[in-house]
């Protein structure tokens, strides 16, 4: 099994976040429209796909505005 480099600086640095400050201010951005309801989901996956790179955080809002 591959170790994620994600659980690797959890587990070494005790982070909980393994992103950037600008990457969590985006993410965070896009999450408030979406419990505001000030854009659609669709527009929102649209913004976060063509905003961020992969992460586990990025993925996990995916999952969310998917549902």
């Amino acid at each position: 099994m591959g170790a994620s480099i994600n659980k690797i600086t959890i587990e070494i640095f005790g982070a909980k976040i393994t992103i950037g400050d600008y990457a969590l201010s985006k993410l965070q951005a896009i999450n408030d429209k979406l419990e505001t309801g000030t854009a659609d989901k669709k527009a929102l996956l649209d913004e976060l796909e063509n905003t961020l790179g992969d992460s586990v955080e990025k993925i996990l809002l995916r999952h969310k505005l998917e549902e």
